[in-house]
């Protein structure tokens, strides 16, 4: 009887503690997402630049997010990119993401490649002007440290937009090469 309880008290142990290890909570991509209506869309223009061994590589990329599908449980997100690297266009094929309502709280931060760690700089409310129109924004300022070097990274979202981005810098050293990339929204439509 000693063997059976002690054998159910650590079954009932090991229960918990996979349940309490993967607490949920609200994934904050999808709550952006669930404010719009299916059609929604945000474009973005990105430009990365890498400087290594004296030269320099300037790649621009044009994002197209789109809202296809929205249930209680999930929104599935269409990306089209649209490349020009060292001149030549190209426009990768549409792929979805499948954006959870709830989460992992572990994810809705940062990570870190293997061997890393992430370290939040600063937060912040700023009204900040892109394209010509103003934006109420909360920014986050992170930096992330791996094997292979360090970045740091400023967002500015806003609940008023689908996919929530309004701006982002990052900058820093990866692997022997300097990268700086800006990336800032283009337009933006609330759905059908």
């Amino acid at each position: 009887m000693m063997k059976k309880t002690l054998l159910a008290a650590l079954v009932l142990g090991f229960a918990a503690t996979i349940t309490l290890g993967q607490d949920l909570v609200d994934n904050p991509q999808y709550q952006n997402w669930a404010k719009f209506k299916v059609g929604a869309t945000q474009k973005t223009s990105m430009t990365q630049t890498v400087k290594a061994e004296g030269q320099d590589m300037t790649n621009m990329v044009t994002i197209t997010l789109t809202l296809k599908e929205l249930t209680p449980d999930k929104a599935v997100v269409e990306v089209v990119q649209e490349m020009n690297i060292q001149g030549q266009s190209t426009t990768m094929p549409a792929r979805k993401m499948e954006l959870k309502a709830k989460v992992p709280a572990s994810t809705t931060q940062p990570a870190a490649p293997d061997g890393g760690k992430a370290t939040r700089l600063g937060s912040g409310d700023e009204e900040i002007a892109v394209g010509g129109k103003k934006y109420k924004c909360h920014w986050e300022e992170w930096q992330v440290e791996s094997p292979g070097g360090k970045m740091t990274t400023k967002a500015w979202t806003s609940k008023d937009v689908p996919g929530g981005v309004v701006k982002m810098e990052s900058s820093g050293d990866m692997q022997g090469a300097k990268m700086t990339s800006k990336s800032e929204l283009v337009e933006f439509k609330d759905g059908a």
